[in-house]
Formats: structure tokens, C-alpha cells, sequence
């Protein structure tokens, strides 16, 4: 696996911070040249595929708190026999093999109960062949970092109709010119980006960010399960 060069950390990290950035005002921070920026910019966008989205507040856009699925299978899937299954699901925002107390994690959302009941018994008839056992809690402030709603999910939200266009388009590619979101959206320059402002200030867009989607990078996760027990029982 490639490790980031100083150079690229630094560049990726205003990324993160800010993916809508200009190359203009990235050379200007990384004190190098414009020329300079725009090329560390491609190159990180070939070696590493990242890629460009608004990091989203899920309950301003009608969603419950981010569920998570910890599962344990009696005979272990294949990752690709995995990644089949839970390809199919538009609720499963994240997905990942584990090692520890538990096999795998599943981070999804939802509207409402119904939903919620509706992932879970879809999980658990996707992987019935592997005798999968499931708990789950409801994660409040996680600190797990930064889950990227699918389109799926933001043509489910309760938002704008207007607001639901441009965040289609900026899910794809978050550093789109307003020029180019216009176009897409058929809405003129100025009302474009006047609605990204009032998202910005409802706060429904925490921040246009950035991630690596082509690199594995091992992580230590410490989890906290919430378990509401009746009197009387143990």
C-alpha cells in the first residue's frame, strides 16, 4: 500500500476540510506554486481515486441516527460472496470484515422504525446460508468519522426539492464549478449557489470533503453497545 508523501497529506488534508477549494487557494496554503497544486491535485486524484462529497447532517434531511449492525457468522462468506449481497441494499451506507468480537460491521440509515425493521430482517435473509447472528444499537454522536449517503438515500430524503438536485450532483462530484451544477440542475448560476449557501447555513452540508475509495487501511475500532434492559431482568 503507497503512503501518502508529505506534500499529498498536507493537500489531502485541506481536501477533507474543504473539497470545493480552489487550486488557486491550495497553492496559497501550501505555500507552493498554482502549477505546483493543480499537478499534486490530479496525481492524487489517479494514485489514490478520490473521491468528492458534501458530508451531510442526516436528521436536517429526515433520517433517524446512524444505525450500526454487528454480526457474527457460523460459517465464514467469502468477501466477495459479501460484497454481492450487500451491494444490493440503497440503506447500507458502509460495510466492513472485522476481526475480534465481531465478523463484520454494517452502518445504514433510516426513516423511521419501519425502515429500520426492514434492514435488518433484509440482512439477516441475505446471510440466513451463514448462520448470522446480529446485534445492533442506534450510534448518537459517533465518532466512528465520516459515512457518505448514497443517492439512493438523498432521493429518500425530506428536503427541497432544489436541494435534492444539487446534492445528487455534488454526491458525484462535490468540486463541480457552479457553472457545471447549473447545467445539470437546469437552474441559473446564481440560484445554484444560493442554495448551496442556505444549506450550508441550515446546516443540511457540514463541509464538502474528500476520501480515499481505492485503499484498505487497517483500523483499531473501539465499540460501545447501548443495551436497555427491563427491570427485573438480567
Amino acid at each position: 500500500m503507497m503512503a501518502l508523501t508529505k506534500p499529498e497529506r498536507l493537500a489531502f488534508e485541506e481536501l477533507c476540510n474543504d473539497s470545493r477549494i480552489s487550486s488557486a487557494e491550495l497553492a496559497r496554503r501550501l505555500n507552493i506554486t498554482r502549477y505546483n497544486a493543480t499537478t499534486l491535485l490530479y496525481s492524487l486524484e489517479r494514485k489514490y481515486h478520490i473521491r468528492y462529497v458534501p458530508e451531510l447532517d442526516y436528521a436536517r434531511m429526515g433520517f433517524a441516527p446512524l444505525h450500526i449492525f454487528y454480526l457474527n457468522f457460523e460459517k465464514k462468506p467469502k468477501n466477495s460472496e459479501l460484497k454481492k449481497l450487500i451491494s444490493s441494499s440503497t440503506r447500507i451506507l458502509f460495510f466492513a470484515t472485522t476481526n475480534g468480537d465481531f465478523d463484520a460491521v454494517a452502518f445504514a440509515l433510516s426513516r423511521n422504525p419501519v425502515e429500520y425493521s426492514q434492514i435488518e430482517v433484509g440482512l439477516q435473509a441475505s446471510l440466513m446460508d451463514y448462520k448470522a447472528t446480529f446485534r445492533s444499537a442506534a450510534l448518537t454522536g459517533t465518532r466512528f468519522g465520516f459515512m457518505p449517503v448514497s443517492n439512493a438515500q438523498l432521493e429518500n430524503a425530506n428536503i427541497d426539492k432544489n436541494y435534492k438536485k444539487l446534492l445528487l450532483e455534488l454526491n458525484s462530484n462535490a468540486r463541480s464549478s457552479i457553472k457545471e451544477l447549473a447545467s445539470r440542475t437546469g437552474m441559473k448560476e446564481n440560484l445554484a449557489n444560493y442554495y448551496i449557501g442556505k444549506m450550508q447555513e441550515e446546516g443540511i452540508i457540514k463541509r464538502f470533503t474528500a476520501f480515499v475509495t481505492d485503499r484498505v487501511y487497517k483500523t483499531t475500532m473501539f465499540s460501545f453497545i447501548n443495551y436497555q434492559i427491563s427491570k427485573g431482568v438480567m
